[in-house]
């Protein structure tokens, strides 16, 4: 017979007997549910109770606590032969030999002499590598008055303030210029010749009249010489040649082809107004800067330096001085015969004893003397000799004190390709083949 609690069916009384835990569990162990509860709750569909002995309780309450049955716990009968234990052998163990030791001999140690170590560089901000007081000492005759610009005191142009400010501008573009010592005594080293106002006898001697031309002095405010002329040659569309592109600044900038490719890069327009390198000091330094970091058409000396700027090789391992020579003025200077009486020879010497001495205020070493220039020049040959030598280069076009000009006489008797020049001591006009050296007037 069936019969129902709270929901559940109940085929057999076994079954709720067997399962009435939590069925009708009364408030508390010791109190059991009213009879008259049991009465109404568990019994037959006929009317009567079959279980008097789980509803025969006094003294219970009358609501009895029911919980819901948990889920029957299924527990699987596993007919099946549980599954074998493995008793097959562990793997071998490797018992071959191990891997040899090798025991040929280490690799020999080197025992040859190392490379010479470089000279002495320096390096640093260049402000820090060449002070005000320096500069006093490699150009003290700035302020001079024979050593002046056109209209202005070379002091007022070239001076240590506009060269820092063109240093610190050309290493926007040029990282790695102006990084050591041995580059900005190779720099005004040249600078030195190209504006050199000494001659012999010339208080302090020679070399400490550089820097005291900002210009070829003969060609300033006028282009009518054979000098300044052939610098228009070859032309430019649209050239001042009124104005002319002489040698100006530091370096002695020329042609038409180098003030246009300056004046782009130092935002000035020199092309047109070719003076501005006369005027503006910082721009003629930039402009000189532009040209030693950037103009690599140097084609002298068997191409050694074709496709190099002097920023490159003076920074090279093992730095040859005479490669700026060859790129700034190697057609003329490079490859003479060791010639005292000859300008290209007193030029060469004249910039190489500028390096040895501007080196020496900077505290620094110079490098070995290369041969690339000139194959006589190794050792420190190309530091020696020519202490006599007159002064004015072939950029500045004259020296300091008296002499009569060569105007009227050069133009008459020196050609191209002669320099032409004033000698100050006896007031002769020389003029000089451009390729041998030789006097000619």
């Amino acid at each position: 017979m069936n019969y129902s609690l709270q929901g559940y069916s109940i085929q057999n009384n076994d079954e709720f007997l067997n399962n009435y835990e939590g069925f009708g569990m009364c408030t508390s162990i010791d109190t059991r549910v009213s009879d008259e509860w049991c009465d109404n709750e568990y019994k037959y569909t006929d009317g009567h109770n079959p279980f008097p002995e789980f509803c025969n309780c006094t003294g219970g309450s009358s609501t009895p606590v029911l919980t819901t049955p948990p889920p029957p716990q299924i527990k699987p009968f596993l007919t099946s032969a549980p599954l074998p234990i493995l008793t097959s052998a562990p793997p071998p163990v490797l018992t071959s030999a191990p891997l040899p030791v090798l025991t040929s001999a280490p690799l020999p140690v080197l025992t040859s002499a190392p490379p010479p170590a470089p000279p002495q560089t320096n390096s640093g901000p260049v402000s820090s590598m060449i002070t005000s007081d320096m500069w006093t000492k490699i150009f003290p005759n700035q302020s001079n008055t024979n050593c002046k610009t056109g209209p202005n005191k070379t002091s007022d142009i070239l001076n240590h303030s506009n060269f820092i400010k063109a240093c610190e501008s050309t290493q926007q573009r040029v990282p790695t210029f102006g990084l050591t010592a041995i580059e900005i005594a190779a720099f005004l080293a040249n600078m030195t010749q190209e504006t050199n106002g000494g001659w012999p006898g010339a208080p302090g001697g020679e070399l400490a009249w550089g820097g005291c031309f900002g210009s070829e002095v003969s060609c300033y405010k006028g282009a009518n010489s054979t000098t300044c002329r052939q610098y228009n040659t070859p032309s430019c569309p649209g050239m001042n040649s009124e104005a002319g592109y002489y040698g100006r600044g530091p370096l002695q900038l020329t042609y038409c082809s180098n003030y246009t490719g300056a004046g782009k890069v130092i935002g000035k327009d020199i092309f047109n107004d070719p003076n501005i390198l006369v005027n503006d000091g910082v721009a003629a330094f930039e402009a000189a800067l532009w040209y030693w970091t950037s103009f690599n058409q140097g084609s002298c000396c068997g191409g050694a330096v074709q496709g190099k700027t002097c920023h490159e090789v003076i920074n090279e391992p093992n730095p040859d001085f005479t490669k700026t020579i060859a790129i700034i003025n190697g057609g003329i200077e490079c490859g003479i015969p060791k010639t005292t009486s000859s300008l290209p020879y007193k030029e060469f010497s004249r910039r190489n004893r500028a390096f040895k001495r501007i080196c020496g205020i900077l505290g620094i070493q110079p490098p070995t003397c290369g041969t690339t220039c000139n194959s006589w020049s190794g050792g420190n040959v190309c530091y020696e000799g020519g202490s006599s030598s007159s002064g004015g280069s072939s950029s500045s076009g004259g020296a300091v004190g008296g002499g009569s000009s060569c105007s009227g006489k050069g133009a008459n008797e020196c050609k191209s390709p002669c320099m032409w020049g004033k000698w100050s001591a006896a007031g002769a006009c020389g003029c000089y083949d451009g390729t041998s050296g030789a006097q000619k007037c």
